[in-house]
């Protein structure tokens, strides 16, 4: 794209051109002979150099413009990255903390009975967060994002003593409980950061927001 001169090279180039035309005018019309004298001598001169200032500010401001236009463009695509990595984040512990929601309630509902849940779910759901966390997190994300992780991977540990038990305790499940609420509470803080809770709220929330999931695929 073409970089146009700034307003003031413009403006320069703009008043040079009419004052000598006016110049011109008045000699025709009024007979300024040692004007006309001092244009025949001396304008070249004077033209070259209102051009060459003008040349001379045209090749500063210009490459100083588009430096400043690349990096507001930079900087607007850092933020919008920034922002694209929260909301993936947010996504992902969303899902996550349905999941958490799902198993606790169905420890709860099993206490002292034979039962188990599938552990796929819950490793798919770390492999995610490590993914992100492999990539350019917002510092005030990583945090809550780091507890959903270490929530996940205690979920993921108890479901598989689950599987050798067979039988939900009272202490499992109220373990399981309490990990469900550190979840909402850590994607609480997530969703309060970067911008996130106004994005949440705003009309392309609803677009992106996980649905309520479907768990069947975690039973036995």
């Amino acid at each position: 794209m073409k970089e146009e001169a700034p307003e003031w090279v413009t403006a320069v180039g703009v008043t040079a051109l009419v004052l000598l035309l006016v110049a011109l005018a008045l000699i025709a019309a009024g007979g300024w002979t040692w004007f006309a004298k001092f244009l025949e001598s001396a304008a070249p001169a004077w033209v070259q150099a209102v051009g060459s200032i003008v040349a001379i500010g045209v090749a500063v401001a210009v490459p100083a413009r588009q430096q400043r236009r690349q990096a507001k463009d930079e900087k607007r695509r850092h933020w919008e990255g920034r922002l694209a990595t929260a909301r993936s984040c947010y996504l992902a512990c969303d899902e996550a903390a349905q999941t958490m929601s799902y198993i606790s309630r169905k420890l709860r509902d099993n206490v002292e009975l034979p039962f188990r849940l599938r552990t796929e779910r819950v490793a798919d759901l770390l492999a995610t967060l490590q993914t992100l966390l492999g990539k350019d997190i917002p510092p005030e994300l990583l945090k809550d994002l780091l507890t959903i992780q270490r929530e996940l991977s205690y979920t993921q540990m108890a479901l598989k003593q689950l599987w050798t038990a067979n039988t939900v305790s009272r202490k499992r499940a109220d373990a399981a409980e309490a990990r469900e609420r550190r979840v909402s509470e850590a994607l609480y803080g997530l969703t309060t950061r970067h911008q996130l809770h106004e994005w949440i709220q705003s009309e392309n929330g609803p677009r992106v927001t996980n649905p309520k999931l479907d768990f069947s695929d975690m039973l036995e």
